[in-house]
């Protein structure tokens, strides 16, 4: 009992630095990487999987967290299990091209047998009733988790999604900023983010990149076909 109750202990001092933490982020994959860190003190997992899908203008974000050596096999299953419980609780589906993939923590095992993972536990990421993302836990244990595990992944599903909610607001307002500044300018001006994707783009810059189209957006889709 005593053991309980320091681990229920442990789980609220977690959650409220998480909390503290998560407001001061600027990043999807900043808020993910604060996650993880913190969320092996109070929840065994050897993989820990997140699948974020901040809107339809930014690729999905495929974070796959080891606390051990983990078998690409057992990486590439768990990756395709994310997926389709997103679909299964009324997320979008996400293609190939749309999917960015980071593997973190240890190194990836391409030798011997995949692991034999016996514990899931997974919530569903929401905003304002929309899924947006799935935090999943794998454990080689069997019943390794309990309806604490799971009410405290709860918690932290709803603080997580708090922080994407604040930081999708945040970066939504910094673009206007920026569009209305580069709106009337004579140069055209495409800004891109870390992984190459169009966020920002000027009229000037529509004209010269779609000059037989002004009505479609300007996506590096687009401008390929």
């Amino acid at each position: 009992m005593m053991h309980d109750l320091r681990r229920r202990l442990k789980a609220l001092e977690v959650l409220n630095s998480l909390s503290n933490k998560t407001a001061f982020t600027h990043r999807f994959d900043d808020i993910i990487t604060i996650i993880m860190h913190n969320l092996e003190e109070i929840v065994p997992f050897e993989l820990g999987v997140t699948l974020m899908v901040p809107d339809e203008d930014r690729p999905a974000n495929l974070t796959l967290y080891c606390r051990q050596p983990i078998h690409e096999a057992n990486l590439l299953k768990a990756k395709y299990e994310i997926i389709e419980q997103l679909q299964q609780h009324g997320g979008p589906s996400i293609s190939e091209d749309k999917l960015v993939v980071r593997v973190s923590g240890s190194q990836i095992e391409s030798r011997g047998s995949p692991l034999n993972f016996e514990s899931f536990l997974s919530v569903p990421l929401r905003i304002e009733g929309t899924t947006v993302g799935m935090l999943y836990l794998l454990s080689g244990e069997n019943g390794a988790y309990s309806d604490d595990d799971r009410i405290v992944l709860d918690i932290l599903a709803n603080q997580t999604s708090e922080s994407v909610r604040r930081l999708k607001a945040m970066l939504s307002r910094e673009q206007r900023k920026i569009g209305q500044l580069l709106s009337d300018m004579q140069d055209g001006v495409v800004m891109f983010d870390e992984q190459g994707h169009i966020i920002l783009a000027n009229r000037r810059a529509h004209r010269l990149l779609l000059p037989d189209d002004s009505t479609s957006p300007l996506t590096l889709k687009r401008l390929n076909e």
